[in-house]
């Protein structure tokens, strides 16, 4: 497997894509947007992973590839969405796990942020 990345520029933003590669197959992407006064923000959404390669590690490996690349780019923290009405339990605490904390924000929807001062990806 091998990850790699792209970014994007539009609208005072910068998307960065990560994909997980087999070979030329694309098994796995995230993505990173970087915003706000000196692109000093970070949302990281659209965690995916083929489900023939699920349970692998690949999401972990995108993540920590993830939280590298907004650690290079100094941003204090790092945000994601996770809605409880169409995701399982497992995946929050998963998230958990990798170091984010819970920040509801209604409607069944939680704030999750991971500190990235020191620690591990």
């Amino acid at each position: 497997m091998t990850i790699t990345s792209y970014t994007t520029h539009w609208h005072n933003r910068d998307n960065v894509t990560i994909v997980a590669l087999q070979g030329i197959t694309i098994i796995g992407t995230v993505r990173l947007d970087f915003h706000g006064e000196g692109k000093k923000e970070c949302y990281l959404w659209n965690l995916h992973v083929s489900e023939d390669f699920r349970r692998r590690g690949i999401a972990k490996s995108l993540m920590q590839f993830a939280i590298m690349i907004a650690r290079d780019r100094q941003v204090p923290t790092v945000e994601l969405e996770w809605d409880k009405r169409d995701t399982p339990c497992e995946i929050l605490d998963w998230y958990v796990r990798l170091g984010f904390t819970e920040k509801e924000i209604g409607s069944g929807n939680m704030l999750m942020v991971k500190e990235l001062k020191g620690g591990n990806p």
